[in-house]
Formats: structure tokens, C-alpha cells, sequence
């Protein structure tokens, strides 16, 4: 772990990086205020349920279609005489 430990910071700086092509000074101060203001400060604090929430109600989602389309493919396939 210690060979690696110098590298920690190889993710956070790309995603830095990464900001700072996409964003302007100005628009990354800007954030800056408002994740610091009272709905910044809330939006943050629920930014992960709200993230983990939400892939557990897309999976939800595409398991019902899955579902929906499966009934269906069997039923469009037993008219033509495919028994699954």
C-alpha cells in the first residue's frame, strides 16, 4: 500500500482537470457560493441518498419493463407457433 499511497491524489486531480475544462473561474466560484449557501449545503448533504435512490428506481423500472416486454415476445412468439 505504501508503493501506491503517493498516488491517492491521481483521481481527484483528474476530476479537477476535468472541471476546469468544462467550467469557467467565474462559473466554478459561482458554485462555490452556492454549494455554501443553506440549499447548497442541503443538496450536498442529500446529493448520495438521492443518487442511490434513484439507480434502486431505475433497476425497479427495468425490471417491470423487462417484464412487460418479455410477456410480449412469448405471446407475439406463440402465435407464430413458438411454444416457450
Amino acid at each position: 500500500m505504501t508503493e501506491y499511497q503517493p498516488r491517492k491524489n491521481e483521481i481527484p486531480n483528474e476530476v479537477v482537470k476535468l472541471y476546469a475544462t468544462r467550467l469557467t473561474e467565474q462559473e466554478l466560484k459561482d458554485a462555490l457560493t452556492f454549494y455554501k449557501s443553506p440549499i447548497g449545503k442541503k443538496l450536498l448533504a442529500e446529493s448520495q441518498f438521492i443518487l442511490t435512490e434513484s439507480v434502486k428506481r431505475a433497476e425497479v423500472w427495468g425490471m417491470k419493463l423487462r417484464d412487460e416486454v418479455s410477456v410480449k415476445i412469448r405471446a407475439e412468439l406463440k402465435k407464430r407457433g413458438h411454444n416457450i
